[in-house]
């Protein structure tokens, strides 16, 4: 891959990595606010399995886009 077309497509990860991390802070966020009103255990578990999954998204991009280093994908 070219020089140009690699820093773009590192471009684009940077940016879904960003859009990942504010959308987990916000689901951190509105755990905490559901937990307390204390009414919504589903909504709570429901936002934090959310959050979970956003975290866990987060690395994954994370570690096969920036420490894959040259090796192939090939799944």
């Amino acid at each position: 891959m070219d020089q140009v077309a690699h820093e773009s497509a590192m471009a684009e990860v940077a940016e879904t990595l960003l859009n990942i991390e504010q959308a987990q802070h916000r689901a951190d966020r509105a755990v905490k606010a559901v937990a307390l009103l204390g009414r919504d255990r589903n909504t709570e578990l429901a936002l934090r399995a959310a959050a979970k999954a956003l975290a866990d998204a987060h690395k994954a991009l994370f570690e096969e886009a920036y420490l894959s280093g040259a090796q192939q994908r090939l799944v």
